[in-house]
């Protein structure tokens, strides 16, 4: 995964100045550079650079390949259509790209970003920031903070970074990375790979058939009848616990041994729950086990 170049600001053929509380922009290539006293701007069509001042601003990119930078209020920003550029900066704050694939940075503060359609890069950066893919393969990076991260629809790729982070994969087969921190992961729906990486974490990998990674850290896998099989990696015992939950409970476990590791079984359905890999069956008890 390589991080887009976010310092591309387009070549501009007209400024215009906030010197309204609304600017309207031209068919051309328009920078739009804001006051201290709050602007809305609608760039139109072109590919335009838009730049807020020190108070809210609200600044849409509309049509073209927009360059979209908030400045020090707790603006909303929107790219719209194409493949836009939009940064926070400080401020708390509501950014929404819109059509295309987007990249976005919220910079400071703590920001809601949609991505809308398409496929988006998306990086919360510092404080606590509340995330979401939306449609297409998105790529979601929380960076520091105690983030809530959404990939929603389409196969995403998401890593909370530092904090202590909620991920939610949603649909479609997503790699989430917890990072740093004590992060719960949820994958929903299809067969996603979870990693929780440092810190005590919780991986749920919901339905699918998932791989779930805990790292280091005290980490919790969490199985529950009906949701598809699941493939634990890195079971350390004397640490790490499996959850069981939606009724699920240890009586109701048949627990052998195969060629993989550890085989988790319901005997009252036959479902194969999970395996844990690499961990002899003869170490396993309820000590391992908890309920949620």
């Amino acid at each position: 995964m390589s991080y887009p170049n976010l310092n591309q600001p387009n070549a501009v053929e007209n400024t215009i100045l906030g010197i309204s509380a609304i600017q309207i922009g031209t068919v051309r290539n328009d920078q739009f550079l804001g006051s201290n006293n709050g602007n809305i701007f609608d760039a139109k069509s072109g590919d335009d650079n838009l730049y807020g001042g020190d108070s809210r601003d609200i600044l849409n990119g509309n049509t073209g390949n927009d360059f979209v930078s908030g400045g020090s209020g707790d603006d909303i920003l929107f790219g719209d259509e194409g493949n836009d550029i939009i940064l926070g900066n400080l401020g708390n704050d509501l950014i929404f790209g819109g059509k295309g694939n987007d990249s976005i940075n919220s910079r400071e503060g703590n920001d809601i970003v949609y991505g809308n359609r398409n496929d988006d890069f998306i990086d919360g950066g510092k404080d606590d920031d509340t995330l979401f893919g939306g449609k297409g393969d998105d790529i979601i990076l929380g960076s520091e903070g105690d983030d809530y991260l959404f990939g929603n629809q389409g196969t995403d790729t998401i890593c909370g970074g530092e904090g202590n982070d909620f991920i939610s994969g949603n649909e479609a087969a997503d790699i989430l990375g917890g990072c740093e921190g004590n992060d719960t992961i949820y994958g929903g729906e299809d067969n996603d790979t979870l990693t929780g990486c440092q810190g005590d974490d919780i991986l749920y990998g919901d339905l699918g058939n998932d791989s779930l990674i805990g790292g280091s850290g005290n980490d919790i896998f969490v199985l529950q009848a009906g949701r598809g099989f699941d493939i634990i990696g890195d079971f350390t015992l004397g640490q790490d616990s499996i959850a069981l939950t939606g009724g699920l409970s240890f009586s109701q476990l048949g627990i052998t041994q195969n060629t993989q590791g550890t085989l988790i079984k319901n005997v009252l359905t036959g479902e194969d729950l999970g395996v844990m890999i690499g961990v002899s069956a003869n170490a396993i008890t309820s000590a391992n086990f908890r309920l949620i």
